[in-house]
């Protein structure tokens, strides 16, 4: 469960439409912060890349 969870967080993170905005920051902070610690570290940090690039 936790692998299809990740595969679509990567597909979702990599959406165009949320190059923008603090979408995918919210979605860090709301959603898979609760759960990170489940997702295998290479993949949360390809997930987190996306989300660093909108703090900056």
């Amino acid at each position: 469960l936790w692998h299809q969870l990740t595969v679509r967080l990567q597909n979702f993170v990599q959406n165009p439409c949320f190059a923008t905005g603090d979408g995918l920051i919210k979605l860090y902070e709301n959603f898979i912060s609760e759960f990170e610690h489940r997702i295998n570290p290479l993949s949360l940090v390809e997930i987190v890349l996306h989300v660093v690039r909108q703090m900056s």
